[in-house]
């Protein structure tokens, strides 16, 4: 082979192995480097917590999450991760209840190798309310709760003889004196007025042996003539003791709620059980008294009788 063929052949292999190595230099970038924009942005809601999430690559440092609206200049927000919760997006100055164009691109080691931005989704940012943590004030009676930031009321759940009972209270306690005595269970969660402040479900439940006492009859009157005892109380009651002279009697009852007044109100017809006159005219009008009766041990009463004259 002569020196020219020689020359030649070297000039070939050097160019072909110059070619296989920036095909591999280009093939590396390829791979590490994908720079078609991702796919649009995805709401992620696990019913606690919300974020926006990116597809992932592993091939990219991590990821620019851009925020527009109208006239003002874009929010970027680097992340590690493809999820960017809430709470890391109020840190950097987006308010929640507000609506932007989002969109997201992948951020690259080096500068200017980011790919491009996906497509922008329109995206109102909400977000759930704090769970209220519970806790049992036997001095007080009451079951008490922190005051969570941007709820206007809140939902207390918990199980009653009859099934599950549900009041909206705008306070942070409950007092137990409004409770069915027993073993009861409560739960509370936040709400609010604001659409883009959701409530969370509960988190926390506070199991508490409930002892009601029940409360003393508001007023008693009695028409002379018909004999009917009108009863004013402070609670609903399915029965109460009357008094009448020496007398006692078991009567099952049925109360209305008044509420102007705020109080129930229930008439019971004495003919059946008031002692006949003995037609003297000194005789004194019979003195006649109202009580709860105790249920069992979780619904006591222990208060005074409630009679329609003074003793």
């Amino acid at each position: 082979m002569s020196e020219k063929t020689k020359k030649i052949i070297g000039i070939v292999i050097a160019i072909v192995v110059g070619l296989l190595i920036c095909g591999g230099v280009v093939t590396s970038f390829l791979l590490n480097y994908n720079t078609t924009a991702p796919e649009a942005i995805s709401i992620f809601d696990d019913g606690k917590v919300v974020g926006l999430m990116a597809n992932m690559n592993d091939n990219y440092k991590g990821y620019i999450f851009k925020f527009t609206q109208d006239y003002q200049e874009p929010i970027l927000i680097e992340s590690e991760q493809n999820i960017l919760k809430v709470s890391s997006m109020v840190e950097k100055n987006i308010k929640i209840g507000e609506e932007y164009g989002v969109s997201v691109c992948y951020k690259a080691e080096n500068s200017g190798n980011n790919s491009e931005y996906s497509n922008m989704i329109r995206w109102k940012v909400y977000d759930y309310l704090n769970s209220p943590v519970l806790t049992y004030n036997e001095q007080n009676n009451t079951i008490e709760w922190q005051d969570i930031d941007n709820a206007d009321s809140y939902e207390v759940t918990y199980n009653t003889s009859s099934g599950v009972k549900k009041l909206e209270i705008e306070d942070t306690y409950l007092s137990l004196q409004k409770v069915e005595g027993g073993e009861r269970e409560f739960s509370v969660i936040a709400k609010s007025e604001k659409d883009y402040f959701k409530a969370k479900h509960s988190e926390q439940s506070l199991k508490v042996t409930v002892v009601h006492h029940m409360q003393e009859i508001v007023s008693i009157s009695l028409n002379e003539e018909t004999k009917v005892l009108t009863i004013v109380a402070k609670e609903n009651l399915s029965k109460v003791m009357i008094y009448i002279g020496d007398n006692e009697f078991e009567t099952h009852t049925t109360f209305s709620f008044n509420s102007t007044e705020n109080v129930y109100t229930c008439a019971i017809d004495l003919t059946a059980i008031y002692p006949t006159s003995t037609g003297e005219e000194d005789e004194e009008p019979l003195k006649i008294g109202v009580a709860p009766i105790s249920i069992d041990r979780y619904n006591v009463f222990d208060g005074e009788i409630t009679y329609n004259m003074d003793e």
